[in-house]
C-alpha cells in the first residue's frame, strides 16, 4: 500500500500517526512520497484538526470517543498531550513545497488554515 492509499482510509490514516515522530519525519521528508504536496498539507492540517477537537470538548460524539479511546490507548513516541502532539505535526508543515500548490489552493485553504505566513504564501505565488 502506498502513502496516497493510505491516506484514503480514515483507519489507515489514523494509523500512520501513530508511527514514532521519526518515522513520520522520514516518510514525510521523502521527496517520492508519490503524494501531492497539497494532499501531505490536508493529511497534516486534518490531523492536527481532529486532535484539537479530541481534546477540546467534552461533549463529543461517540465517533470521536471511539477515536479518543484509540487514541488514549496507543503505544508510540509521540507525546500524549495533544498540544505537544500539535506542535509537533505543525513541525511536520516544514516538509509541503508551496511553490507545487496551484494559486488557488494557496490563496485560499493554504492561507486560511494560518499555518503558513502571508510572507511563504507570496513567495510561493512567485514562482
Amino acid at each position: 500500500m502506498n502513502l496516497p492509499e493510505i491516506l484514503k482510509q480514515e483507519k489507515t490514516k489514523r494509523d500512520l500517526f501513530k508511527l514514532p515522530r521519526e518515522a513520520l519525519d522520514i516518510i514525510f521528508g521523502h521527496s517520492e512520497t508519490c503524494l501531492s504536496e497539497f494532499d501531505l498539507f490536508k493529511a497534516i492540517s486534518d490531523r492536527i484538526e481532529e486532535n484539537k477537537l479530541l481534546f477540546k470538548d467534552n461533549n463529543q460524539s461517540e465517533e470521536l470517543k471511539e477515536i479518543a479511546e484509540e487514541e488514549n490507548s496507543r503505544q508510540s513516541y509521540c507525546s500524549h498531550n495533544s498540544l505537544s502532539e500539535n506542535n509537533f505535526l505543525k513541525g511536520l508543515l516544514k516538509y509541503v513545497r508551496l511553490p507545487l500548490i496551484n494559486m488557488k489552493q494557496l490563496v485560499t485553504e493554504i492561507k486560511f488554515s494560518g499555518y503558513f505566513d502571508d510572507q511563504s504564501i507570496f513567495e510561493a505565488l512567485q514562482f
